[in-house]
C-alpha cells in the first residue's frame, strides 16, 4: 500500500511539474503577445498621426484651392452672362438672316441655271 501511495505520490508530483511547465510555457507566450500588442499599438500611433498630419495638411490645400476656384468663378462670372447675352441675341437674329438669304436665293435658281446651261 505505501509503493501504491508513494506511485501515485510521484505520478501526482510529474503531472503537478508538467502542469507548472506548461502554465509557464502559457505565460511566456502571453508576455510574448502583450509586447506584440504593445509594439503594434506603438505602431498605430505613430502611422494614426503621421496619417492624420498629411490629412490636415491636404484639407488645407485643397481649401487653398477651393478659395482660388471661388474668386476665379466669381471673376468669370460677368464675361459667361455677358457671352450668354450676345448668344441669344445671335440665336434670335440668325433666323431673320436666315430668312433674307433664303428669299434673296429664290429668284436666283432660274438664272444659275441659265448660267450653267453656257
Amino acid at each position: 500500500m505505501i509503493d501504491s501511495s508513494a506511485e501515485q505520490l510521484s505520478d501526482a508530483t510529474k503531472q503537478t511539474a508538467e502542469v507548472i511547465l506548461r502554465v509557464g510555457e502559457i505565460r511566456q507566450s502571453l508576455t510574448d503577445l502583450l509586447n506584440n500588442i504593445c509594439q503594434t499599438t506603438e505602431t498605430l500611433t505613430t502611422t494614426s498621426n503621421r496619417i492624420g498630419s498629411e490629412l490636415a495638411s491636404r484639407i488645407a490645400e485643397l481649401h487653398e484651392q477651393g478659395e482660388t476656384l471661388h474668386i476665379s468663378a466669381v471673376s468669370l462670372a460677368p464675361a459667361v452672362q455677358s457671352l450668354s447675352t450676345q448668344l441669344n441675341r445671335r440665336a434670335e437674329s440668325d433666323p431673320a438672316h436666315l430668312e433674307v438669304i433664303k428669299a434673296m436665293c429664290k429668284p436666283q435658281p432660274t438664272a444659275l441655271l441659265l448660267l450653267l446651261a453656257f
